[in-house]
C-alpha cells in the first residue's frame, strides 16, 4: 500500500519570483513475500547524518556511512547500506541516471525490512523488540513556479522511480536474484526515465550468455547464499543483544525487589519490642551473609570399587 503527503512552502527574494518547494513524502508497505531481509538507504549527507541517529533500524544495521563513488552518484548523497550485494542490486544503471538527473529533488530513499520508527530513548525499559514491517519510505522535494498542474508534471519521474523499485523489490532475492528475474529496461526511454519490463525465463538465458563474456559479469561475484546468511546472522545478533539486555535488566529489578523485601523485613522486626526475636533475626541474617561470601563447591559421589 502507498502513503503519499505533500508538504508545500513558498520561498523567494522578489514577490514575482515566488518558489514553491513541495515536499513529497511517501511511505509503501510491503508483504512479507514481496521483499528480502535487508536495510537500504540512500539520501543527501545532512538527510543520512540525521537518519543515522534518529531511525533505529539504520542505527542498529547500517552504522556506517558507504562511499557512493562507484556508483558515478552525485557526492551530494550519503549511503547507508547493511549488504554491499544490496547496493549494487538497488543502484543499476538506470537509478543511477534517474539519481544523478533528479539529484536535487531527492532527499532520502529508504528501503528495510526492520522498520520500526525512531530510537527508543536510552532509558527506555523494554520487554520486548519492537513490532517492524517491511517498508520503503521517500522523501522527493519539488521546486516549482509553475501552477499546480506543472508541479504534478514534475512529481511523475519520481513517482516513476519509486514504481520502479516496488517493482524491483518484488524480484529482488539475495540468494537468487538473477535467476529470478531480470529488469530489462526499454533501449527508447530518455535518460533519467524509468520503463520496466519483466523478462521471461528464456530471455533471462539469452541475455546471460550474451553478456557473460563481458568483464562485469566475467568478474567473481559474490556468494549470494553468504549475503542471505549474513542478514539472518545480523538480525539473530541484534535478537541475542537485545535478550541479554532484558535478562541484565529483570535480575537487577529482582534483586532490587529482594533488597527492599528484607529492608522492610528488618524494619518491622526492629520495631517490634522483643530482643529475643531481634536476635534471632541477626543470626539468620549473620548465617546467610556467610553462606553467601562462602566460595562455592560442588559435591560428587564417588562409588567404591
Amino acid at each position: 500500500m502507498l502513503y503519499v503527503m505533500l508538504f508545500g512552502k513558498t520561498s523567494g527574494v522578489l514577490k514575482h519570483d515566488l518558489l514553491r518547494i513541495i515536499a513529497l513524502l511517501g511511505q509503501v508497505d510491503m508483504n512479507r513475500e514481496d521483499m528480502d531481509s535487508f536495510v537500504f538507504c540512500l539520501a543527501s549527507k545532512r538527510t543520512a547524518l540525521r537518519l543515522s541517529k534518529e531511525m533505529a533500524d539504520l542505527s542498529t544495521y547500517c552504522p556506517e556511512k558507504r562511499s557512493v563513488d562507484k556508483f558515478n552518484l552525485p557526492g551530494g548523497f550519503s549511503l547507508l547500506c547493511e549488504i554491499a550485494e544490496v547496493a549494487s542490486a538497488m543502484l543499476d544503471s538506470r537509478v543511477v541516471a534517474a539519481l544523478n538527473k533528479y539529484a536535487e529533488q531527492i532527499d532520502y530513499i529508504h528501503i528495510s525490512d526492520q522498520y520500526a520508527g525512531h530510537k527508543q530513548p536510552e532509558d527506555a525499559s523494554l520487554t520486548k523488540l519492537p513490532d517492524v514491517k517491511r517498508v520503503m519510505l521517500f522523501g522527493f522535494n519539488i521546486q516549482s513556479k509553475g501552477p499546480t498542474t506543472q508541479t504534478m508534471e514534475d512529481m511523475k519521474p519520481l513517482l516513476q522511480l519509486v514504481f520502479y523499485f516496488m517493482e524491483k523489490l518484488r524480484r529482488f532475492r539475495l540468494s537468487k536474484e538473477l535467476a529470478n528475474a531480470l529488469v530489462v529496461l526499454s533501449p527508447t526511454a530518455e535518460d533519467g526515465e524509468i520503463e520496466v519490463r519483466i523478462s521471461d525465463l528464456e530471455l533471462i538465458e539469452r541475455v546471460w550468455k550474451r553478456y557473460s563474456s563481458m568483464s562485469l559479469l566475467s568478474s567473481p561475484c559474490p556468494d549470494p547464499s553468504s549475503a542471505k546468511s549474513k542478514a539472518d546472522k545480523n538480525r539473530l545478533r541484534v535478537e541475542e543483544a537485545f535478550l541479554k539486555t532484558t535478562h541484565a535488566a529483570r535480575a537487577e529489578a529482582a534483586a532490587a525487589r529482594r533488597e527492599e523485601k528484607k529492608r522492610q523485613e528488618k524494619e518491622r522486626i526492629l520495631l517490634e519490642d522483643d530482643p529475643d526475636k531481634q536476635r534471632k533475626w541477626e543470626d539468620r541474617e549473620m548465617k546467610r551473609q556467610i553462606k553467601k561470601k562462602a566460595p562455592k563447591m560442588k559435591q560428587l559421589k564417588v562409588k567404591a570399587l
